[in-house]
C-alpha cells in the first residue's frame, strides 16, 4: 500500500470553508478511480487542512495523481495561500508499528 499526504494552507477561514466544500467532489471523484483505496480530509486548525490518500501501489498513485491534482487545483486553487506541501511513501504495516512501539517503551 502506498500513501500521499497533501497539506493545504488557505488564505482565510472563509476560503478554507469554500475549499473544503469543493474537496467533497474530489473525494467522490477519487472513489471512481479503481486504484484509489481511500481519501481522508483532516481539518487541522485555522486555515489549514490535510488530505491523506491511499493507493494500491506507487504505480497506482502515479496513474491517479495527475487526475486528482488537476481536480484539487480547480477546487482549492483560488483559496490556498500557495502550492500544497506533499509527501509520499509506502504505508508501514501495522505489525511493524506494533513491534516498534513495544521496543520504545
Amino acid at each position: 500500500m502506498f500513501g500521499t499526504v497533501t497539506v493545504l494552507t488557505f488564505t482565510s477561514d472563509d476560503a478554507k470553508a469554500a475549499g473544503l466544500a469543493g474537496m467533497a467532489d474530489l473525494v467522490e471523484a477519487a472513489a471512481d478511480l479503481p486504484t484509489v483505496l481511500d481519501v481522508v480530509i483532516l481539518d487541522t486548525g485555522p486555515s489549514a487542512a490535510v488530505m491523506v490518500t491511499l493507493y494500491e501501489s506507487p504505480e497506482a498513485a502515479a496513474a491517479a495523481s495527475s487526475s486528482l491534482r488537476r481536480h484539487l487545483g480547480s477546487v482549492v486553487g483560488p483559496h490556498v495561500a500557495g502550492p500544497p506541501q506533499r509527501w509520499a511513501g509506502q504505508v508501514v504495516p501495522p505489525l511493524l508499528l506494533r513491534a516498534t512501539a513495544r521496543h520504545q517503551t
